[in-house]
């Protein structure tokens, strides 16, 4: 269900560029000549494209149109900033191989499976080290790799002192 979640947003984000092709009235839907200019600027491959995804949207249930037209109406609620860091983050998603978009779904299921508090914590702490300067990056990066390359037993024994560490710093 979430690979089939990610899937249709993936297809709707796509389909922006086009989504105000048709424009709804009470009782039908109609083309507007924009649509129409639209339409006929399109490469036949674009236009079998959209078909195709057509098909999905009519596809889903009425529940499902509805939370993603929810969805779209959020996006185009963003500012430019955030709504050109979104389309960046699809075009990068785009690029990947399906390896590395099958690992991408992984972690992602992983991270939707956390307890709520701990999502947060990772979350502020990824936020942290977005803030970090490069220099300070590059010094977790390195304590991170040395991370992976103790055993088990060593970092049991790291956990071990710092959680000494705490308790003597906050009795």
């Amino acid at each position: 269900m979430m690979k089939t979640r990610l899937i249709f947003w993936v297809l709707i984000l796509l389909c922006l560029p086009f989504a105000n092709l048709y424009a709804d009235t009470a009782s039908t839907t109609t083309v507007s000549n924009e649509a129409v200019e639209k339409w006929n600027n399109l490469s036949d491959a674009q236009k079998e494209a959209l078909r195709e995804r057509y098909k999905k949207w009519e596809s889903l249930s009425e529940e499902e149109k509805a939370d993603l037209k929810r969805k779209i109406d959020r996006f185009k609620a963003l500012p430019e900033e955030d709504r050109k860091r979104v389309q960046a983050n699809l075009d990068r998603y785009r690029k990947l191989s399906p390896a590395a978009r099958a690992q991408l779904q992984q972690r992602y299921e992983r991270w939707k499976a956390l307890p709520p508090g701990q999502r947060r914590q990772m979350k502020e702490n990824f936020q942290q080290f977005n803030r970090m300067d490069p220099a300070q990056r590059s010094q977790v990066m390195q304590r991170l790799q040395n991370w992976k390359k103790m055993t088990p037993a060593q970092r049991g024994t790291v956990r071990d002192n710092f959680q000494q560490y705490k308790r003597r710093r906050n009795p």
